[in-house]
Order: structure tokens, then sequence, then C-alpha cells
């Protein structure tokens, strides 16, 4: 009897200090816990950081910010005028006549010494950057290392809206291209009609950019500085469309022309995820509507496509009025796709300083092969495998 009643105690012992003990390690853990769960119950931080990266990115877009820059500049010019500010009218008026309207700078054949100055810091600068960094933009060099001596012409493609990998990768360091090719002193080309926008003429000559006119790329390139152009131009930002990728370079010879004349390597540059950025009215090929009476729903969506074709000719009669184009976004802000920007390998052409059109006729063939194999090395890398790539 004494002994079944110790056991019974030894027992009620063992289970009442089991459970003092389970306690303690509830409450331990317990207490260990609540940090963390308070630590997760707090708002993210990074939501500023990434509000003040797409406000970055949305105002590096070069309408936006061309826009700003002449609000900018019409809102100061207001100013003076409402406060009989002559001095600063003065200024503002003797800016826009010889700043702009007769400055010759963006057609200088050699880059000015304050521009080479200036383009290393401006390439660095940290809205460049952050741009880079929403749109996740990398730069992808060929297995050749470039030589600092030899020039080379970056045709980059495709046009896209604005051509954000070029400026992202190629144009300024914003991915990492002075790190990328040492020692290569390149110049970005932009239309001429953009350096006669107030302030932003004078933001993309601080950038080292330059007009798109021969005398000046041809110089440049034959003193042994690169350039940066995109060959599609205006033409090809037409067809900007998701997922797409349509170049309008089968009667695009003239940079190949200048290659030759300069004796400069051409260099194939892709931009996968260029045309993915913005999402536009397109209708290219597709068929439009026949105008035949429809019922219900489907005479929705024959509205809906004949408002799109009537864009679209809009478009493109915009285009051939001011040689420059304007495609209808449906959407402002910039999608943050990731864009990989892969550069070939060097093209030195063994015609080189023959511009017959034989020649560039055989240069041009042997271009179009080289940026359709580089394509298809790395289109499935990137998504684009289901992706054609077109020649128009």
């Amino acid at each position: 009897m004494s002994q079944t009643t110790t056991l019974q105690n030894n027992q009620g012992e063992y289970d009442e200090g089991t459970i003092l003990k389970q306690a303690k390690i509830n409450e331990s853990t317990s207490t260990q816990k609540m940090p963390e769960t308070q630590e997760s119950s707090a708002p993210p931080s990074p939501l500023r950081h990434d509000f003040i990266t797409t406000l970055v990115a949305t105002m590096n877009i070069p309408p936006y910010s061309m826009f700003i820059c002449t609000f900018i500049y019409c809102c100061l010019l207001y100013t003076s005028i409402h406060w009989s500010w002559v001095h600063l009218q003065t200024v503002l008026v003797v800016y826009m006549i010889h700043g702009v309207l007769l400055d010759g700078t963006a057609q200088a054949t050699v880059k000015p010494n304050w521009v080479q100055a200036l383009q290393s810091t401006c390439n660095k600068n940290i809205g460049f950057r952050l741009t880079a960094k929403y749109f996740s933009c990398k730069l992808h060099p060929p297995s050749q290392k470039l030589n600092p001596d030899q020039s080379y012409l970056f045709a980059y493609h495709p046009h896209g809206i604005i051509g954000m990998g070029a400026n992202l990768a190629l144009s300024t360091d914003a991915s990492g291209f002075t790190t990328t090719f040492p020692g290569i002193q390149r110049s970005g080309v932009t239309l001429n009609v953009l350096y006669r926008v107030p302030f932003f003429k004078d933001w993309l000559l601080m950038n080292g950019f330059c007009g798109a006119n021969k005398p000046t790329l041809l110089s440049r390139l034959s003193s042994s500085e690169s350039i940066v152009l995109i060959p599609g131009g205006a033409a090809e930002a037409l067809h900007c469309k998701p997922k797409t990728m349509r170049l309008t370079i089968r009667n695009r010879k003239g940079f190949i022309k200048l290659a030759l004349k300069s004796k400069a390597a051409l260099i194939p540059c892709i931009g996968f995820g260029e045309n993915d950025i913005f999402d536009t009215i397109y209708v290219g090929d597709e068929p439009s509507d026949d105008g035949a009476e429809k019922p219900g729903a489907e005479k929705a969506e024959s509205d809906a496509l004949n408002t799109r074709n009537f864009l679209w000719k809009l478009q493109r009669t915009l285009y051939k009025l001011f040689s420059f184009s304007t495609p209808f976004m449906t959407h402002l802000i910039p999608i943050a796709h990731p864009i990989d920007v892969v550069v070939g390998e060097p093209i030195q052409f063994s015609s080189a300083g023959k511009t017959d059109p034989p020649s560039v006729e055989e240069c041009h063939a042997q271009y179009l092969k080289a940026l359709q194999d580089l394509y298809d090395e790395h289109k499935a890398k990137y998504g684009y495998q289901d992706v054609p790539l077109e020649f128009v």
C-alpha cells in the first residue's frame, strides 16, 4: 500500500514538474517570438524608395523630361514678365536665341572639352542609376575585348518608345559601361530637333550626346571615338509592342556606309525587354474592319478596332509630317520590365573604305546575319524564344 502511494506521488510529482518545465519553455519561446511578430507587422521600408525610383524613372523618359524642361522655362519667363524682372527676362531671351536656336555644339565635329569633362560625371548621376535599377537594366558584353584605340559604331535594336536600353547601358554609365569597356569614349546620337528644347538641350550635351548629322558622326568615328546609334529610328518606334521584335532595317543602309567610310567596327546590340516597358496602340499589318453592320458585342469590338485603326493612321501621318514619331501609349508610367542589353561581337568589314552599292549591300547582308545569329543565341535566355525577329 505504501509502495503504491509512493509511486503515485512520484508519478504526480513527475507530471507536475514536467508541466511546469514545459510551461517555462513555452513562455520563453513566446517571449523570443514577440519581437519577430512586432517586426513583421511594421510597414515595409522599401515602399518610399520604390516610389522615388518610379518617379525618377518616369521623369527620365525623354518626352516627360522635355515637357518638364519646357514647363520650367515657361514658368521662369512668365514670372520675370509678371514681376518685371528685366534681368531675368534678358537672360532667358538671350539663352533661347543664342543658347538654343543658334548654338551648334550638338553638331560640332569634335566633342568640346567641357562636354568631355562633364560627361564622365553626369553619366554616373543617381537619376540614371535609379532608372537602371527600376528597369533592372543589365549590360552583357561580348567575349572579345574592345580596343580603346579603335572606333566602334554600337547599333542598338529595337528603338522602342525611347531607346531606354541604349540610354542606360550604352550612352550613359548607369549599367557600368566604363567598367565593362574601359577606355572606350562614346557619344549617344539623338534627333537634332531635341536640341531646340530649352534646358533639355543642355542636359543632353552634358551627358555627351550629339546630333544625328553625317559630318558630326563621321568626324567622331574618324577620331577614334565611338557612337551609339539606333538605326531603326522613329519609324521603328511605331512598331513598339510588348513581346515583339520588328526592326525597320531592311532598307536602312546609312549606318553601314558610315561604318565603311570611317573604317569603324560595327557592333550589333539587342535590348531584350525594350518593347515591353510601354504598351501602345498598335495595328501593324492586322486586317482592318470592313465596315459591315454588326450587332451587340461584335459591334462594340468593331468600334474599338476602328478607333485603333484611326489612331494608328494618325501616328503614321504625324510621322510623315514631322519626321519623328509620336506613338500613343496606353499608360503614362513605364512598366518595370527588365531590359537586358546584349552586345555582339565587333564586325570589321573587309571592304572598309568602299561605299559603292555592291559593297554596301554585301556588308548590310553580313550585318543582318550577325544580328539574326545574336538574337537566336540569346532569345530563349530572356523569354523571347517564341518571338520571331522581323526585318521590315
